[in-house]
């Protein structure tokens, strides 16, 4: 019985110390953001606050499995309806701070600040 007590939890930790050299670390599936690209993906903006330069292009991709739409009236831009895995580039002609959304889901926000 003593053995039990000491053989079962030992045979235990080198099982996971095994498995764990086996599988390998762990590693994350998310991938960043390219520069000026903004990901849309479980109904969010990502990232939800973009600097780029004056003229600048950005570009949008709908990684949901709905459509979206990146929407700015007072920044002049609008990607239009991007269906599930669709993507749109947009130019952002001026500076200053835009707001924008999706005019489907107008919960849904985030800025663009154009220098």
């Amino acid at each position: 019985l003593l053995l039990l007590v000491f053989v079962v939890p030992a045979l235990a930790v080198v099982a996971a110390v095994t498995t764990r050299v086996v599988a390998g670390p762990t590693t994350s599936t998310a991938t960043p953001a390219a520069p000026n690209t903004v990901v849309i993906k479980n109904f969010a903006f990502s990232p939800a606050s973009v600097s780029l330069g004056a003229g600048a292009r950005l570009v949008v991709v709908n990684r949901d499995g709905t459509p979206h739409t990146l929407t700015s009236p007072e920044g002049g831009f609008d990607t239009g309806v991007l269906n599930p895995g669709q993507r749109a580039t947009i130019t952002v002609k001026r500076a200053g701070s835009f707001r924008f959304f999706c005019a489907i889901h107008n919960s849904m926000t985030g800025m663009v600040v154009a220098r």
